[in-house]
């Protein structure tokens, strides 16, 4: 299907982004929990200057926030919870919820799942499957973690001008 344009209040909130946390954590379903790599996620979004909308099956917020949980060694800043907000699902699929937040909070998103999947799902009403058509290309991220667990996403063109060298608010 062919990508639609923008509407005027399509993407509001460039300091702003949904992060799937079932994949970050999880690597896809293809490991364990990890909450390190969560908060290692969490932590070099907000130093970008960004606020965390993080989305998932479990209650990642105790796990984020717990004061017994061990900074990583790739994480360089420490985690902010005024900039964190957790998000639990309500669906099996963490992707609907996920979309769900975005078009709510009118911000970009971050996963390797397939969302263009839920282009025409029935678990996504039309309103949103048509804001998925003109976002999708613009404001979809997807992640990767190098080989020191260093979490690593490429910013959409948007959001790097909107950034441009603010500092966290």
């Amino acid at each position: 299907m062919a990508s639609e344009p923008l509407q005027e209040d399509d993407i509001l909130e460039l300091g702003v982004c949904a992060l799937d946390g079932d994949d970050v954590s999880t690597s896809g379903g293809t490991r364990a929990l990890d909450a390190q790599r969560l908060r290692a996620a969490v932590c070099a979004l907000q130093s970008q200057g960004l606020k965390v909308l993080v989305v998932g099956r479990r209650d990642f917020e105790p796990l984020l926030t717990s004061s017994e949980m061990v900074v990583s060694p790739a994480a360089t800043e420490p985690l902010d919870v005024s900039r964190l907000h957790c998000i639990q699902c309500v669906n099996a699929d963490t992707l609907v919820d996920l979309l769900k937040a975005a078009f709510d909070y009118r911000c970009w998103f971050i996963t390797n799942g397939n969302v263009a999947g839920l282009l025409s799902d029935w678990r996504l009403p039309g309103l949103r499957q048509s804001w998925l058509r003109r976002v999708l290309k613009g404001f979809h991220a997807k992640f990767e973690f190098d080989a020191r667990g260093s979490f690593n996403v490429a910013l959409p063109s948007s959001v790097r001008e909107h950034l441009g060298g603010r500092r966290p608010s």
